[in-house]
């Protein structure tokens, strides 16, 4: 079997802790972040993981900005569009 399918349990345990520590350092813990990547590596392939991080830290911006969209100072962002 070939694929996400053929991952072992140890390997579904440490792309969920990946998934979790990609959450933790959006949050602002920077040093976690420089781990993320040869995690999902260790993973999966590196062009693979690198499809499947990207989703996760856009899906972690939308959450933020849904959550945090009454706290922000819409002044100050529209002025950093241009």
């Amino acid at each position: 079997m070939h694929g996400v399918y053929a991952l072992t349990t140890g390997r579904w345990v440490l792309a969920g802790f990946t998934a979790v520590c990609t959450g933790i350092a959006k949050t602002g813990i920077l040093a976690l972040g420089i781990l993320l990547a040869p995690l999902f590596a260790e993973v999966l392939p590196a062009r693979v993981s690198t499809g499947a991080l990207l989703p996760l830290l856009i899906s972690a911006d939308a959450f933020a900005v849904i959550f945090w969209r009454r706290h922000g100072s819409w002044k100050h962002l529209l002025r950093l569009l241009p």
